[in-house]
């Protein structure tokens, strides 16, 4: 896969876990259901929680892919820029990714609270440090770029 579609689908992907996730954690976490025997505590919960299991499998695979094609890379190199939050991304990963799928799949209620808070926690810390990678990144390419205009 090349570059930059690649990035795209990491980007659209992580978008749409982040968004889902938030949102469905806003509505499950902080509001009041209206009706005091309903199930949800918002007539939209069950859409997002659905959105949210249904495109993290897209945010798995575009972490393998990544792993692979660029993770796997700078970790064998040895290379010390963005290894902290990258390291931090895999350990955060991990976590997220395995606790999310025994969430769907625990029954016995004191594991699934157990999964539930190991999943939110994961994915607020892999949510830092994602945007902690893509934003030192960032300044970092400015900052090369910005030295080459300077040399005469």
């Amino acid at each position: 896969m090349s570059r930059k579609p690649s990035y795209a689908l990491l980007y659209a992907a992580t978008t749409a876990v982040v968004v889902t996730g938030l949102v469905y954690g806003i509505m499950r976490y902080f509001l009041e259901p209206a009706d005091a025997f309903a199930v949800v505590n918002h007539p939209l919960q069950p859409l997002f929680h659905t959105l949210h299991v249904l495109s993290a499998p897209a945010l798995a695979i575009m972490l393998g892919v990544f792993w692979a094609s660029h993770a796997w890379a700078y970790f064998i190199s040895g290379e010390p820029k963005g290894r902290y939050s990258g390291l931090g991304m895999l350990i955060t990963t991990t976590i997220m990714v395995f606790s999310g799928y025994l969430i769907q799949t625990t029954t016995e209620s004191l594991w699934r609270n157990i999964w539930v808070w190991l999943h939110d926690v994961s994915s607020i810390l892999w949510t830092a440090a994602f945007v902690i990678h893509v934003a030192a990144h960032v300044l970092a390419t400015r900052r090369a770029k910005k030295a080459l205009e300077r040399q005469p």
